[in-house]
């Protein structure tokens, strides 16, 4: 084999274009067309990592809101205080798909806020 058939390819991504560079003459040429495209798809950054962080805090802060106030609506409702109940309790289905819902939001914010790095 030669030296040319044996030499090492390696790929980096600079800032606005991505370049395949072969450690031999001419090594550095531009990557066009549908390579380019899936190897700027598949690049990773570890700029803003905390956004996606605070995101999946704040929907478990508001899954926490949505499921007392509604809890609350229906306990207090439910036990013939509706004076004193957030909504009056105007609908016992709202409620509790308003429970489902916020223990539904619950769990998607926590499983990603456990795929962030």
């Amino acid at each position: 084999m030669t030296l040319f058939a044996e030499r090492a390819k390696r790929t980096m991504v600079s800032r606005n274009t991505l370049f395949q560079v072969d450690l031999g003459p001419n090594s550095c040429r531009p990557l066009t067309g549908l390579k380019a495209l899936l190897m700027k798809s598949t690049a990773t950054t570890t700029k803003g990592w905390l956004m996606p962080k605070a995101l999946c805090l704040i929907g478990m802060v508001l899954f926490i809101l949505v499921f007392l106030l509604f809890l609350g609506d229906l306990i207090l409702g439910l036990s013939s205080q509706e004076s004193s109940a957030p909504f009056k309790m105007a609908s016992m289905p709202m409620d509790i798909l308003f429970i489902l819902a916020s223990g539904a939001l619950a769990v998607m914010s926590f499983l990603t806020f456990r795929e962030q790095k």
